[in-house]
Parts: C-alpha cells; sequence; structure tokens
C-alpha cells in the first residue's frame, strides 16, 4: 500500500512537438477517440477533494462523451511549451512511496483501484495553488487504438 507520495521534486522539462498536439485532437470526436476511462475530483477552495468520478467512457451518453471530449482537448490546444509542458521524472522520483511509482501503479489498473485514485488527487490538490473550486480530469486511453 502507498501511503505517501513525494512529489516536491524539481522538474526537467522537454520540448512537446506541436504536430503531436494536433494529431491527438483529430483522434478526438465521438468516432475515432481511443479513450476507455474517466476518472476525477472535484477540489473545493480549502484544496479538499470533494466528491470523485470514475466510469467507463463507453458508458457516457453521447452528449457527456462530447462534453468530455470538449474538456480533454482543451489540453492539446494550449500553448505547447508555454501552458503545456512535457515533464521528465528526475532520478530521485524512482522507488517507493514514489509519483513514478503511483503512476505506473494506476496505470497498471487501467484506473480501476479507488484508493490509488484518492491517493493520486489529494497529492494534486495538496500541490496546486488553490484560489477557487477547481476539478482534476484523468483520462485513460487505449493503446491498440488506430
Amino acid at each position: 500500500m502507498i501511503e505517501y507520495v513525494q512529489t516536491h521534486f524539481e522538474w526537467q522539462s522537454e520540448m512537446i512537438d506541436r504536430d503531436d498536439m494536433l494529431e491527438l485532437t483529430r483522434r478526438m470526436t465521438l468516432t475515432r477517440n481511443c479513450f476507455d476511462r474517466i476518472a476525477g475530483a472535484y477540489v473545493d477552495e480549502m484544496g479538499e477533494v470533494e466528491d470523485t468520478f470514475n466510469i467507463h467512457f463507453g458508458k457516457l451518453s453521447a452528449s457527456e462523451k462530447t462534453r468530455n471530449l470538449a474538456i480533454a482537448k482543451t489540453i492539446p490546444f494550449a500553448q505547447s511549451n508555454v501552458q503545456l509542458k512535457e515533464r521528465l521524472f528526475p532520478n530521485k522520483s524512482e522507488g517507493k512511496y514514489s509519483i513514478k511509482q503511483l503512476l505506473k501503479a494506476i496505470q497498471e489498473c487501467g484506473l480501476k483501484n479507488d484508493a490509488l485514485m484518492d491517493i493520486l488527487y489529494e497529492q494534486l490538490a495538496d500541490g496546486y495553488a488553490v484560489t477557487d473550486h477547481f476539478c482534476i480530469y484523468i483520462f485513460m486511453v487505449l493503446m491498440m487504438c488506430l
């Protein structure tokens, strides 16, 4: 069981290829998307998780899929290397109780382990300078998508 995840370290950045981001958005349609699950949390102005959600993307109605695809598209349309940055994990982020270990475990369970997701939400909320309510969205992508 992961009890605490160390997230306070210096991130290294890589440059993001804008064409890669645009290619992602071309796949974000109702018929071409590769999303398997969507999970997330609602966080209050004090940085406390108020509620969570976790659902298979295919079980959403067409209007809910469209709304969530629009949310997902805002990320690739952000300014590359300004608002949207690729972060590399520093070497000290490896090992027991690391954020890298937590993310690998979440990926392996396909977002289906609520305890791991709750730890991630708490870590993200703790590391974010809160001024208002916000929501955390996590989209699980199927890797077999063509």
